[in-house]
């Protein structure tokens, strides 16, 4: 089959697929609604996976789907996350601080519009770092609107594929570029963690071309967005110290606080007794956990006990600390973090997917899609009414392509880690012939 038919068996569906989705990405046109949305994410589905397995693209052909996809889900009724970026970054521009005043506060009843009532758990102040509300209040300096953000997001998932096309080629990038889970996430949805993965990746990458403190300085910006990327702060810092010493660390140190320290100060107003994270939110909230929902039907008085699982979260952490490879760290820590997480949302899976361009990771690619099973909950006979619980069967569907394709994933590269070495016979004959005789 030529190049360009193979190309085009895989944009059809993709495209098609957007296409249809657009109209029913909102949840709530009824259970006829949310099942066109996953047929037209399968639809996507099969085009993807057709598409990373193509050998050889053009950069042209690469770019204009990519930017022509996103375009196409830009119109889809953003995630409830949206207003509450909004709204946060909202009355920041009018001095207030969204980690003292949570949305309800009286304070704040003036700037009530159509936006913050759709702001959900509007009793429970900020859960986001720093940057990440900084980042908010400039957008809301510039425009309210939920597509304005949505395309701040999007323009840093594409520079995530610049990036990430850059190094790999496009042909093995087209697994972050065109995925469907991306592409709903960040374009579709319009969740932020497109920032935090451009400051992740762009670390990563840097550290990869040994420029070590760039890359430390850009984990910082990624803590400073999303606390899970601290432990990957530490193991850089704690590299550069072995490699170079603790002068060299403490001023890769002071930049990694930098960019949090800043941000704190500006978004509290120099407020250093303001909460960065609702405690009744942290300790009690739910949703997709894998560990926690298996502990839980074990122990159900573990349910609400989301500290248990802070432990064991250390304990890993400290054992993959001794990591060498920063991809098989960064990969591998991302996928305790979210196993032992009591909270995991759908776009949550989108962090593994820039690690899987290198390492092919069959975890990631499967999650793309089974991911999807997380929306639409409510449509569905026997989800819970309140709250974020997904039943046994969309647990199982989420989460046993991922941990499945993982552990091959793994075994494979432990395979091939004690695979005896081929024995070069060319270099061999060459040895005989300088051998006296």
């Amino acid at each position: 089959m030529k190049a360009r038919a193979r190309v085009a068996i895989a944009v059809s569906p993709l495209i098609a697929g957007a296409v249809w989705s657009v109209a029913h990405g909102i949840f709530t046109s009824g259970k006829e609604g949310t099942w066109q949305f996953y047929s037209a994410i399968l639809m996507m589905g099969v085009g993807w996976l057709f598409a990373f397995r193509l050998q050889c693209i053009s950069a042209r052909t690469f770019w204009v789907i990519a930017i022509a996809l996103r375009i196409i889900l830009l119109p889809i009724e953003p995630g409830a996350d949206v207003h509450r970026y909004i709204w946060e970054g909202r009355i920041q521009t009018h001095g207030f601080s969204p980690y003292q005043d949570a949305p309800d506060a009286e304070a704040l009843i003036p700037l009530r519009d159509e936006n913050w009532s759709q702001v959900e758990f509007k009793r429970i102040s900020a859960i986001y770092p720093p940057l990440a509300e900084l980042g908010f209040c400039a957008l809301a300096s510039i425009s309210q609107s939920a597509i304005f953000f949505k395309l701040a997001f999007t323009a840093a998932d594409l520079v995530v594929c610049l990036l990430l096309s850059n190094r790999f080629g496009f042909a093995r990038a087209l697994l972050y570029a065109w995925n469907p889970l991306i592409l709903y996430s960040f374009a579709g949805a319009g969740h932020f963690d497109s920032w935090f993965i451009l400051s992740l990746v762009s670390g990563w990458l840097l550290w990869e071309r040994g420029a070590l403190s760039r890359a430390t300085a850009f984990f910082a910006v990624a803590t400073a967005l999303k606390w899970i990327s601290l432990p990957i702060l530490v193991w850089s810092s704690w590299r550069i110290t072995r490699t170079y010493g603790a002068r060299r660390m403490l001023i890769a140190a002071c930049a990694g606080v930098l960019p949090f320290l800043v941000a704190w100060l500006a978004v509290t107003r120099g407020h250093f007794g303001a909460p960065l994270l609702p405690k009744e939110f942290v300790l009690y909230a739910r949703s997709c956990e894998l560990m926690p929902a298996i502990v839980s039907w074990v122990l159900q008085s573990t349910y609400v006990q989301n500290a248990v699982y802070l432990l064991p979260l250390a304990a890993v952490t400290l054992i993959l600390l001794r990591s060498r490879s920063i991809t098989l760290f960064c990969e591998r820590w991302l996928l305790a973090l979210l196993v032992l997480s009591p909270m995991v949302h759908a776009w949550y899976f989108t962090w593994l997917i820039p690690f899987a361009v290198a390492t092919r990771n069959a975890g990631p690619i499967a999650v793309s899609l089974s991911a999807f099973a997380y929306f639409g909950i409510s449509d569905l006979p026997g989800a819970p009414q309140n709250g974020w619980g997904l039943l046994f069967l969309q647990d199982g569907m989420i989460w046993l392509p991922l941990i499945c394709g993982f552990a091959w994933s793994e075994y494979q590269r432990l395979r091939e880690s004690v695979r005896p070495r081929a024995l070069d016979t060319s270099e061999y004959r060459g040895h005989l012939r300088l051998s006296p005789s």
